[in-house]
């Protein structure tokens, strides 16, 4: 669904992230606040918190056109 390109990008952005941000994400019923690894790990297995934090990044990336 992403090409690997994409990807990158969004963990490139998730890189530039400080070491010591938290990020909160919905709703979540197991978890909802992660850190910049965790996030980027969930981007690399392409589950559905990685598929939404992809999309979120992408959505902002596109708004610049």
């Amino acid at each position: 669904m992403y090409t690997e390109d994409e990807i990158e990008l969004v963990v490139a952005r998730l890189r530039a992230i400080p070491d010591d941000a938290i990020l909160s994400i919905g709703n979540m019923q197991n978890k909802s606040q992660f850190n910049k690894d965790e996030l980027i790990e969930h981007v690399r297995q392409m589950d559905d918190i990685g598929e939404k934090i992809i999309d979120m990044q992408l959505k902002y990336v596109r708004s610049f056109k």
